[in-house]
């Protein structure tokens, strides 16, 4: 009675012990880059919020063309959005 263990990723097949996934290979080919974009969008939005916050502080809201709760509705939209897509 022999047991066969085989590593993770790995298969048996009639011509012995073969890797399912390829190689990693270096390179920009395999870099994720939805999810770099979604970090810079996710990064924008917080700064952009913060920035709302701090120049709409102590200013009436008539002096906005857009009402900076508006605005952060806005932002925080889009951040969830991008949250729920890296999640993906």
């Amino acid at each position: 009675m022999t047991e066969s263990t085989t590593e993770p990723g790995s298969a048996i097949t009639s011509r012995g012990l073969h890797s399912v996934a390829p190689a990693w290979q270096p390179g920009l080919r395999q870099t994720p880059w939805l999810a770099i974009m979604l970090l810079f969008v996710i990064l924008a939005c917080m700064g952009a919020s913060a920035c709302v916050i701090i120049i709409s502080n102590e200013q009436t809201t008539a002096s906005w063309k857009v009402q900076p709760t508006v605005l952060l509705a806005v932002l925080s939209s889009i951040l969830n959005f991008t949250l729920v897509v890296d999640r993906c």
